[in-house]
């Protein structure tokens, strides 16, 4: 049986919007788009989404689905169910906001692949997730406990290699520090041998590798030893952006983690000036990525993902609206290396979001969610 789904407007990114439009479902996916409403007859069923202007579903490109790094620290025996039943409840948000594909960049105990395993078994309701396991760190990173360690070119060849024999689907290396620890987030965590010797093994196995990188030395030997995206990014060189641009890296912004801690009342003073540092980081930086051409998606990073806050800092930061919701949607798409979502045409899988306003008038209306789609199913 056939959806006819009657859509106030139809926003599909690098398309002119629809206004009255019927979006044709049949089984997983997007079947045609035809002007108008199609009366339901023989057809098929109709969704009255007629009061909503609709998007595809959105992408998270950077989470943390455990919130390992974030909740407090457990006895190793509490650790996977404790996990499984945070995962549960951050899937279902996810949901509720509309994204129906996340990136989960890094779960200790690589527990992200058992949840991908069991959304793919039905056991619970969430987004498509596309997993890296393990983060993969210097021994002794501030944040090694949530990481697995391994030092050396060959060390780290083999932890590559056994990520993907366990179900990776990238390789999550951390080329610099954190906002949270000590030092610089800045601060370089491999050599360029390190980082070679993960992207060489990665790419003969057909995985990308993600860096954990802020900005620094640690990004620009990462960038020199090829890797395919760099993760949050705030203060990137001229030479390093140059490098992404000429080499298809991707770059993935976590802005508004990054700004809770600016302006939180609890976190310490020197965590706040830190953030407030790298927010004036990324006032100069995004600017140039968009003058580059480079692919930029976004992640909320374990802080709860809020789509229109990462918009509103592309468009604070010389975006137009039509490129925040692309970063939101198809170039998130493109990120996690789906094809066949992020776009409302036929062939792609349908994935659609009902919002009651329009996102390329007013980001708020990406806040206003009545109703989700995940692969021709309802969701809310």
């Amino acid at each position: 049986m056939r959806l006819l789904i009657h859509c106030g407007m139809v926003i599909s990114p690098g398309s002119a919007p629809q206004h009255q439009a019927t979006v044709v479902v049949e089984g997983s996916k997007i079947l045609e788009v035809v002007p108008g409403y199609v009366e339901e007859g023989e057809a098929g069923q109709v969704l009255p989404w007629n009061n909503y202007a609709v998007i595809p579903g959105m992408v998270s490109c950077h989470e943390h689905v455990t919130l390992d790094s974030v909740g407090r620290e457990l006895p190793e025996s509490d650790v996977g169910p404790v996990f499984a039943l945070r995962a549960v409840r951050a899937c279902r948000e996810f949901l509720d906001k509309g994204v129906t594909t996340v990136r989960d960049a890094g779960s200790k105990g690589a527990i992200n692949i058992i949840i991908k395993r069991a959304l793919k078994d039905g056991l619970l309701a969430g987004p498509d997730l596309v997993v890296c396991g393990h983060r993969i760190s210097r021994t002794g990173f501030t944040k090694w406990k949530v990481c697995r360690e391994a030092d050396g070119p060959d060390s780290i060849r083999n932890v590559v290699r056994d990520e993907h024999k366990k179900g990776a689907e990238f390789i999550k290396l951390m080329a610099s520090g954190v906002v949270s620890g000590g030092g610089s987030p800045y601060d370089p965590q491999y050599t360029y041998e390190e980082v070679h010797a993960a992207v060489e093994t990665a790419h003969d196995l057909g995985l990308k590798v993600a860096v954990h990188a802020y900005g620094g030395i640690g990004a620009s030997r990462a960038l020199s030893a090829g890797v395919d995206s760099v993760e949050h990014g705030a203060s990137l060189s001229d030479e390093d952006i140059e490098m992404m641009a000429e080499r298809g890296v991707f770059y993935v912004m976590t802005y508004d983690a990054v700004n809770a801690t600016a302006v939180s009342g609890s976190a310490p003073a020197h965590l706040r000036d830190k953030a407030r540092s790298m927010i004036e980081s990324y006032a100069v930086t995004l600017p140039k990525i968009k003058k580059a051409g480079i692919v930029i998606g976004v992640g909320g990073d374990s802080h709860g993902f809020e789509p229109a806050a990462e918009a509103n800092a592309l468009i604070a930061n010389g975006f137009t609206h039509e490129e925040a919701l692309a970063a939101l949607t198809v170039n998130g798409a493109v990120i996690c290396n789906m094809p066949e979502k992020g776009q409302i045409h036929p062939g792609f899988i349908a994935d659609l979001v009902a919002l009651d306003g329009n996102p390329l008038e007013e980001t708020e209306a990406l806040c206003k969610v009545k109703g989700v789609m995940k692969a021709g199913l309802m969701q809310t």
